[in-house]
């Protein structure tokens, strides 16, 4: 799995910035994403024909989220295809 370059189809909406997390560090996958003016984050993924299978076949996603410590942050998961109204309004924006 790894993340999109692209996140939406378009150009991204009103209030929502551009911007690639991890861009100089060298340990970590450079992540593009949108990031709103209220502090969301989206990103998307693309899953390997492999990735693809697996869920196919009814194995589980795992997520994995490095707080250090920290409270951890709401985070939602979806699938395509992308509808950003329903997004919005699933975050309570």
């Amino acid at each position: 799995m790894l993340p999109a370059e692209r996140i939406v189809p378009s150009a991204p909406p009103v209030g929502w910035s551009p911007v690639t997390f991890a861009v100089d560090q060298p340990e970590y996958i450079p992540l593009p994403a949108l990031v709103s003016h209220e502090g969301c984050v989206l990103t998307r993924w693309t899953l390997t024909p492999e990735e693809r299978a697996r869920i196919a076949a009814g194995e589980d996603v795992f997520v994995q989220v490095l707080a250090f410590g920290q409270r951890l942050q709401p985070i939602a998961l979806d699938i395509g295809p992308f509808d950003f109204e329903t997004m919005v309004v699933s975050i309570g924006g």
